[in-house]
């Protein structure tokens, strides 16, 4: 696909200023309805003979708290943005549409007959605003526009409706009403089906962050609806009816779900959090998902108890099937988390990780005694002081003839990993003699210690002159980083990919009299040989999510030479701005990877040529075939510009 047909114009529609005056006085119009809505609605609660006063009380707080959250989200649109199409809409449609679910406009009609006037406005508006919102998210500008002959079909079908159901009902107006809405459903869903299409194939990157923000609010609507659906039955199942604390619960949970759902179209619209909506989509889809499996769970045990009780003791035992039903629930949660987070994070959203394995890869190794092998012999080579620790082991320089070496010695837990002494073994075996990759000689296990013998290089890793300096000037870096991207591009001839280029991978050899200093790259323990079809690092986190390819993240065996070329970009940003392109939780930088454009540099560090900005933007390309072909091709690009 190409990239013009992923992307729509950025611009958002005005609105007229006669078209917002209108719209002021059309909602102070249907908000005078709530107000002689609300003795009304108090007198039906009350006159309800199964609701106490407490609770019809709470009900009509339940009912009006939905009322005023939308009326004021709704007002402050209209009022602060008033220039803006979609806000003003958006505006019109929370204070109108779900009040009117349940018809709220309606009542005060009882109280004289002029009040039609605002109630029609009310009922009729409610289903096509909504129609006209959803078509016409994230801009202002519907699409498809043949749509439009549907919102003025709805005014009249709905115009008609409101004319026989509500103005001359007929006696069983209560059983047809729910049955008139067919139609206006069904012309929501096909709204939804092409804001759905828009969002696929038609946005652009910042749009496409503005509609998951939508999809949020909406799967979360539905999931209360579910729960709510769910406790009616479980109600029933305990009294024999749905109970009128049960109808309070149900209509405040409800009223909740509305308000996110406004709120969630409000974050949409503001483009407030767009790289942060991935993450909380995610942790609402794992929460809800679970919430609505065990709610299911519990009524299905309860109800099994409840027969089972009922066979054995002649009576209902409400009391122990529900000590039942909870012990289950409590034995059975952690299972049934980790399936569901195993599902979404791999199924729907296609990584090959679970995000909550992320802290776990991502933390240095717990070692509990530093130097614990320090004075055995490898290899002929004694093992002295640490130098090093990460995931998957120590780093002890070893010495043997006058000759040092620098040893990697796996830690004695992962022995029953056979991924990671595979990945030991791999990394052993790896032979490339270029002047700035420090050199493997060899490997094996010994004395039950599974090791690679590496040269030994006195200096500091770029990581720890970071931390030291901040940041690099472009002068100051620039021989240094052709150096390596000439070491990388020497890699990827070799068929060898490193896949975990990263600072603390980065070692800059001290200089001395007869030696200047010169950056090494290290650590091949992750490396993939090109061509290669089967993957040692499986399903794990393995690498380190703040340099990770979007491609590393989703699919480890469809990796080439071009995510070095990524982490290689997140590598020269850091270097001179002193922080990460993407920054926050692990997860959040992983989505942040996966999803958000890479931030210009020079919002940190102004005094960054915009060419360079460019050349490091376009590195961090989402996809690898937007990248430069080679490291080579990217620090030649730089020194070009320079």
């Amino acid at each position: 696909m190409t990239a013009t047909s992923r992307t729509t114009s950025t611009t958002i529609r005005t609105l007229p200023r006669w078209m917002w005056r209108v719209s002021v006085i059309y909602l102070c119009v249907i908000f005078i309805s709530y107000i002689f809505a609300f003795p009304v609605r108090y007198m039906q609660l009350l006159n309800n003979p199964a609701l106490t006063p407490l609770v019809a009380t709470i009900q009509l707080l339940t009912d009006y708290l939905l009322i005023i959250t939308t009326s004021g989200l709704g007002f402050f649109l209209v009022m602060r943005r008033h220039s803006e199409f979609i806000a003003v809409l958006m505006g019109i449609t929370l204070i109108v549409t779900l009040p009117n679910i349940a018809g709220i406009s309606n009542l005060p009609v009882t109280l004289h007959p002029l009040f039609h006037i605002p109630s029609a406005l009310g009922i009729i508006g409610a289903a096509p605003l909504a129609f006209l919102l959803i078509i016409s998210m994230p801009d202002g500008y519907p699409r498809p526009r043949k749509l439009l002959w549907i919102v003025a079909f709805m005014l009249i079908s709905d115009s008609i409706r409101y004319v026989l159901l509500f103005m001359f009902p007929p006696p069983n107006v209560l059983s047809i009403r729910p049955i008139a809405i067919i139609p206006n459903m069904i012309f929501i869903s096909i709204a939804t089906y092409a804001m759905y299409q828009r969002y696929r194939h038609h946005a652009s990157p910042t749009q496409r962050q503005q509609f998951k923000w939508v999809f949020l609010g909406i799967f979360i609507a539905v999931v209360v609806n579910i729960l709510n659906q769910v406790f009616r039955v479980i109600s029933v199942l305990l009294a024999g009816n749905v109970a009128p604390i049960t109808q309070v619960i149900v209509s405040f949970s409800t009223t909740l779900g509305g308000i996110i759902l406004c709120v969630s179209l409000i974050m949409a619209i503001s483009r407030y959090g767009l790289w942060d909506v991935d993450l909380t989509i995610n942790r609402s889809m794992v929460a809800g998902l679970v919430t609505i499996s065990l709610v299911i769970l519990f009524a299905g045990i309860f109800w099994a108890s409840q027969s089972i009780l009922r066979a054995i003791l002649g009576e209902n035992r409400g009391e122990i099937a529900i000590a039942i039903s909870a012990l289950a629930i409590g034995t059975t949660f952690n299972p049934i988390r980790h399936r569901v987070r195993t599902f979404v994070d791999r199924r729907l959203y296609g990584f090959r990780f679970d995000l909550n394995q992320l802290a776990g890869h991502q933390t240095k190794a717990n070692i509990a005694q530093s130097g614990a092998f320090t004075g055995q012999v490898i290899n002929g080579y004694t093992l002295l002081n640490v130098i090093g620790r990460g995931n998957m082991g120590e780093v002890y320089r070893g010495v043997k003839n006058g000759q040092y070496v620098a040893i990697k010695v796996m830690q004695t837990s992962h022995h029953s990993h056979k991924s990671i002494k595979e990945r030991f073994e791999r990394e052993s075996k790896i032979a490339l003699n270029h002047p700035n990759i420090i050199k493997t000689f060899g490997g094996g296990e010994e004395n039950g210690l599974v090791y690679v013998v590496m040269e030994y290089v006195e200096g500091r890793t770029l990581k720890e002159l970071l931390i030291e300096r901040e940041h690099f000037s472009i002068d100051e870096i620039k021989h240094h980083f052709v150096a390596l991207a000439n070491a990388i591009d020497y890699a990827h001839a070799q068929g060898v990919i490193h896949r975990d280029i990263k600072p603390s991978n980065i070692f800059i050899r001290a200089g001395g009299t007869n030696r200047v200093a010169q950056i090494m790259l290290m650590d091949f323990g992750i490396a993939k040989n090109l061509g290669e079809t089967v993957t040692l690092t499986g399903s794990d986190a393995v690498g380190t999510i703040d340099y990770m390819a979007p491609e590393q993240i989703i699919d480890s065996t469809t990796v080439d030479h071009r995510a070095d070329i990524y982490a290689l970009g997140v590598v020269l940003y850091e270097t001179l701005s002193g922080v990460l392109p993407f920054q926050g939780s692990l997860a959040q930088v992983l989505f942040a990877h996966v999803n958000q454009p890479a931030p210009n540099i020079r919002q940190i560090r102004p005094d960054i040529p915009v060419q360079i900005a460019d050349a490091i933007q376009r590195a961090m390309q989402k996809d690898p075939n937007d990248r430069f072909r080679s490291a080579g091709e990217f620090v030649q690009a730089l020194n070009n510009l320079l």
